[in-house]
């Protein structure tokens, strides 16, 4: 609980005469594009063209940090090694990425594009007993943002750069080629390097020094890597070995996609090279990448997860692993709250009417890069889908008690007249909307609107220190908007 206690210390609010609109300005805008720089259909510059266009006033640039896999030939896998790679980040160039991306962003006065990375921490290769190898875990990606030098970004953890290595009696033990290395450099320097006398001495020398310089040159550095692509899965460790790294550097990370899944089996697009290798040598090849919500508990101090679109079914919905993920939190075991974001995940085209489908709404005192990123790291955003900011507003959105309000991502004291104040305004036809209250994990309040409504809901005591609430929209029967938690405290219960 002390993380808690200490997080509200933080970011308790102030009092305030106007709880939503006069303080902070509504700024939509798109979270995850991707560009022509890893693998997407378009260029950067029309990717923002588009979301400016749609009418957002900000959107960050998410390419990929890196798109290589490989698979070494045992036994000497770090020298000969069968490599796919696709255009990424690291291929274009990081520091050429944060200049392009600069260059945009001052052609356009009001507009902000934001440079991100969609990171590509960790795969794996298992051979089922169908005979396959199977690339897993591929597409499990973490949006990281908020880390501008290129030198933070081109030390990215992931299996192309490498994770951290120790050294180990294992690792070590590579060292000992030198021996056999130096003994047949002997006998080849006494013998004039000329072949021996007959059969295997003929050759054996050379042989041997070559295995052995071999052997010295695959085991280099002599450390044996805390994350490879080969060993049994390492479950979340690689992924919270990217947090720490962009929570050091101040970045945030986001889980993209959480409960998307993805898979091919090689040869249905691959060339006929990638095929013929893949079942020459491995006896087939696939890439495999399941649902992997369980990481999002799995992994700890990240800053949120993408509830749009492939994180509303189970993650997001009333009761599901985000409540559980908060609970966690107003109890004391987890350090952070999480937040969610909408991800677009655009990659390709110029239409504005369809770049603005998915929107993350930032509530930030002026459009700059830092308001937008302290929005996103305090919880301070809203959270639509199928083009439904367009239709629908969060006009307010807080709890009020004891003369003092708090807004999303914030926390104030509990007192008997505290409630949530939910006013929506609807823009446009009328709408037919299921509206959800939830409070510490369980749904208090479902009520149909059909347009401009305010709401005022009593919030009792909590039953914990720390207790919160949160809004989700249905729209037939699909989660389309979602309001990130206020939390409230027994700090000013009588």
């Amino acid at each position: 609980m002390a993380a808690a206690v200490v997080w509200m210390l933080l970011h308790g609010p102030g009092v305030r005469a106007e709880a939503s609109g006069g303080e902070y300005l509504q700024l939509p805008g798109l979270i995850h594009m991707d560009s022509s720089i890893s693998g997407g259909g378009s260029a950067p510059e029309e990717l923002a063209a588009a979301a400016r266009s749609s009418g957002a006033g900000y959107a960050f640039l998410t390419d990929h940090d890196t798109q290589r896999v490989s698979w070494g030939i045992p036994p000497f896998r770090k020298l000969f090694r069968i490599t796919y790679s696709r255009d990424s980040v690291r291929s274009h160039g990081v520091e050429r990425y944060l200049r392009e991306v600069e260059e945009i962003n001052r052609g356009m006065n009001d507009f902000l594009l934001l440079p991100g990375i969609e990171a590509v921490p960790y795969y794996t290769w298992m051979r089922g007993a169908d005979g396959v190898l199977r690339l897993k875990h591929l597409h499990r990606h973490l949006l990281v943002l908020g880390l501008d030098r290129p030198e933070d970004m081109e030390r990215l953890p992931s299996i192309e750069t490498g994770y951290p290595g120790v050294y180990t009696r294992s690792s070590l033990a590579g060292l000992l080629w030198i021996a056999p290395l130096i003994m047949a450099l002997y006998f080849i320097t006494r013998t004039g390097g000329k072949a021996g006398s007959a059969g295997l001495a003929r050759y054996g020398y050379w042989a041997l020094f070559l295995c052995s310089a071999l052997a010295l040159a695959d085991g280099y550095p002599y450390r044996e890597e805390s994350v490879d692509q080969y060993s049994p899965d390492r479950g979340a460790d690689p992924y919270q070995q990217v947090i720490d790294y962009v929570n050091a550097r101040g970045g945030l990370t986001f889980w993209a996609h959480p409960e998307a899944a993805w898979a091919m089996r090689m040869g249905e697009t691959a060339n006929p090279v990638l095929r013929f290798l893949a079942d020459t040598i491995t006896g087939g090849f696939s890439l495999e990448t399941g649902p992997y919500p369980m990481l999002l508990n799995e992994t700890r101090d990240y800053t949120g997860f993408a509830i749009f679109n492939e994180g509303s079914r189970t993650v997001g919905l009333p009761g599901g692993l985000w409540d559980d993920l908060l609970m966690q939190f107003c109890a004391g075991t987890r350090s952070l709250p999480v937040w969610a974001v909408a991800e677009q995940d655009l990659e390709s085209g110029a239409d504005p009417s369809a770049a603005g489908e998915t929107r993350t709404v930032l509530m930030v005192r002026e459009k700059t890069r830092e308001e937008c990123l302290d929005a996103l790291r305090n919880g301070r955003m809203y959270c639509f889908t199928a083009f439904m900011d367009r239709k629908l507003r969060f006009r307010e959105y807080a709890v009020y008690s004891g003369g003092g309000s708090a807004l999303s991502g914030e926390v104030l004291p509990w007192n008997p007249d505290a409630r949530l104040v939910l006013d929506l305004e609807r823009t446009g036809p009328s709408l037919d909307l299921d509206v959800m209250v939830v409070r510490d994990g369980l749904l208090l309040d479902h009520r149909k609107i059909y347009g401009t409504e305010r709401i005022e809901i009593p919030l009792a005591l909590p039953a914990r220190n720390l207790g919160y609430v949160r809004v989700v929209v249905y729209r037939g029967g699909t989660m389309v908007a979602a309001t990130n938690p206020i939390f409230f405290s027994r700090g000013g219960a009588p």
